[in-house]
């Protein structure tokens, strides 16, 4: 015989220790072990001998034969998952298996085994036994798990009446139902948790269920966070906070177990953020200030705010797209800044904090917003030279940049001057600086802002540089459609004769692509068509209604835009069936907007480029008869299409122009609805 220790194992602890007298020759378990069944889980086995090396082994016991062996090392018993009409021996043996189930989501198989359990065996359920089969449900994602979780804490509730089970619900067992609740991301869910929450604390003051209901921290952040979800409820804030202020009541009252954490605070913050609104912005740095007096209040450093609180904070101010809410993110970030320098702060800002603020700038109206947000960047760059790693400037750094460059006047040279920076620093082997799809379509958005020939050309360039990369490396996807219409849209931009033609021939450079992935859309063709509209080309209205006809063949849908634009090329167009093309065109979107083709409902600038269509041609009557189109097209309910003062100022001059006899009655005429439709809207 040899005395054998057995060690259970939980990663690399050891919990307790034990002797069992085995045989030697094939290490049977003894009868002196009175229940085999406590040591089904995977030890460490150590024979104690003089003069002996210490040998491992895993231990089988079993009560009448070999058990069978576990397979997982670590603190739980982790079985495959049983048949329904698995009875375990056991309370333990019972809620690992449930546990097993609910790792699986499989929240049926869970309660089935539950009730087979209290049926026919002499097993009471414990609180962790109906916790885990809600869990279940909620790690099924079951699109009821609010009423199965309400259903199985009923259950529980009558199972204790009836002295069928020894455990009342508790705390664990309502939390997991507010849990579920909070999950199941239905309308109201948050109000509902919060009613629970609320009968919880109820029945804790007045000893309903004893004191094994009360709720704890996690509890109340639930709840919280419950509401800083909910996002179509103006009232989720309020709701969030005044969950807050109660928790910090509750721990001023003496109620230590219940102090609001760094969790709590920043779920209100969060629910703050949800507003993207100067009052929800500084709600969120009242919220911030409160946690800083907290943890002075409280000597408690970790209640102070980390690095979640102030990225929110920030944040709240950047989504106000206000110069306003600009200056306050800057200001928190050199306040955080000055902080940690001076030792009153452990939290050391990250790239996430400064490219928010970059953000807040970018989205800003200031004329010096670019400007300023660069400025940010460089403090950023500034602070990963000095050592902090976590502050490295990436692409999007450089593209919300560039992107606050692009939307301010003369930002070509600018534009280009940040890209070309960029480049350098990942060609030098920086990869985290790898010009990117958004990079090139910033930068090109930019540069074709200045509507001038070279502006087109030089974005044509950018797409024989985007080409070129894309050949080295096709894993990296940086090419995209979207490249070749901002190109396409820069011809149209530059209004030259010869527009459309190169507009075309940007969708052949598409087609002759070799991978095949990158094809013209919808935004492709009607950005050419409008290149062909504003081209002085005679042949700009036929090559309009050309590319109108290529979409559809290539299995596009096109939309109002599509027909409009092609509609008013054609009514400057001196084609003497110039008119009459544009008046079917409208008649095709007429009719395939009543099939339900929503995309090309006809609306005011549709008709009154037809009206003008027939007015240059000398025809007021046929101008008249597109209005009363028009007109009747309203009264059915296409508010789009409602007649305005262009319109009805378009057949007058066509009558006066026509020099018709009828032509003042007619004009009058015209004149008088336009006075009514005045009227209308006042």
């Amino acid at each position: 015989m040899y005395a054998l220790e057995v060690t259970r194992r939980v990663g690399k602890r050891f919990l307790f220790q034990r002797s069992i007298g085995v045989h030697f020759c094939n290490l049977r378990c003894n009868q002196e072990l009175a229940n085999p069944q406590l040591w089904m889980f995977p030890c460490v086995a150590r024979v104690s001998q003089p003069d002996t090396s210490v040998r491992l082994f895993q231990i089988k016991s079993s009560a009448s034969s070999v058990a069978e062996q576990n397979r997982r090392e670590d603190s739980d018993i982790k079985l495959e998952p049983k048949s329904h009409r698995f009875l375990p021996n056991g309370l333990r043996e019972l809620n690992n298996e449930l546990k097993n189930l609910a790792t699986l989501g499989k929240a049926k198989e869970a309660e089935d085994l539950l009730e087979n359990a209290i049926k026919n065996s002499t097993i009471s359920p414990n609180d962790h036994s109906f916790t885990t089969v809600i869990h279940a449900y909620v790690k099924g994602n079951f699109p009821n798990v609010e009423q199965e979780a309400s259903r199985i804490l009923n259950r529980m509730n009558e199972l204790f009446e009836s002295k069928r089970v020894d455990t009342r619900p508790n705390y664990l067992v309502y939390s997991s139902v507010i849990d579920a609740i909070a999950k199941s991301k239905k309308t109201g869910a948050a109000r509902r948790a919060e009613a629970m929450l609320r009968q919880m604390q109820e029945f804790h003051e007045t000893g309903t269920y004893g004191t094994d209901i009360k709720p704890t921290i996690v509890t109340f952040n639930t709840v919280i966070d419950a509401w800083a979800k909910t996002h179509h409820d103006p009232d989720a804030a309020k709701r969030a906070e005044a969950i807050l202020t109660y928790m910090q009541e509750l721990h001023d009252s003496e109620d230590s177990d219940i102090r609001p954490n760094v969790f709590s605070f920043n779920s209100v913050i969060h629910a703050y953020a949800q507003q993207k609104s100067p009052t929800g912005a500084a709600k969120a740095e009242y919220i911030l200030n409160w946690m800083t007096k907290n943890s002075e209040i409280n000597s408690d450093s970790s209640l102070l705010p980390d690095i979640i609180t102030i990225n929110s904070v920030i944040d709240c101010w950047a989504q106000c797209s206000s110069i306003d809410g600009a200056t306050r993110a800057l200001e928190l970030l050199d306040r955080v800044e000055q902080e940690y320098v001076n030792g009153q702060s452990n939290v050391r800002l990250d790239r996430l904090t400064y490219t928010s603020v970059i953000n807040a700038f970018a989205k800003s109206s200031a004329r010096d917003s670019a400007q300023k947000a660069e400025q940010v960047l460089n403090r950023m760059e500034y602070q990963y030279k000095s050592g902090n790693l976590f502050c490295k400037p990436n692409a999007f750094a450089y593209n919300t940049v560039l992107n606050a460059y692009a939307k301010t006047s003369n930002s070509v040279m600018e534009s280009e001057r940040l890209f070309l920076k960029m480049k350098s620093a990942y060609e030098e082997g920086d990869d985290e600086l790898m010009p990117n799809v958004v990079t090139y379509a910033t930068l090109m958005e930019a540069v074709a802002s200045d509507n001038t020939r070279d502006a087109a050309i030089k974005c044509e360039k950018y797409l024989d540089l985007l080409e070129a990369q894309q050949e080295k490396d096709y894993s990296v996807q940086i090419l995209s459609v979207a490249h070749y219409n901002i190109a396409i849209s820069a011809w149209a931009g530059a209004a030259l004769e010869d527009s459309g033609y190169r507009a075309e021939q940007i969708i052949e450079r598409i087609e002759r692509l070799p991978s095949g992935h990158i094809k013209p859309d919808l935004y492709t063709f009607n950005s050419a068509i409008n290149a062909w509209a504003y081209s002085n080309s005679a042949q700009s209205a036929r090559r309009a209604l050309r590319l109108l006809r290529m979409a559809e063949g290539a299995g596009m849908t096109p939309d109002y835009i599509s027909f409009s634009t092609v509609i008013n090329a054609l009514a400057k167009s001196d084609d003497d069936d110039a008119a009459e093309l544009s008046e079917e065109l409208l008649h095709e979107m007429s009719r395939n907007y009543q099939d339900g083709q929503l995309s090309q409902k006809p609306n005011a600038v549709t008709f009154t480029c037809i009206i003008d269509a027939w007015a240059k041609r000398g025809l007021p009557d046929k101008a008249e008869d597109v209005l009363m189109v028009m007109e009747r097209a309203y009264a059915s309910g296409n508010k789009d299409a409602e007649p305005n003062t262009v319109s009805y100022s378009a057949v007058i001059e066509a009558w006066c122009q026509s020099r018709l006899p009828e032509s003042f009655v007619s004009a009058k005429k015209s004149f008088g609805s336009n006075e009514k439709i005045a009227t209308r809207r006042a």
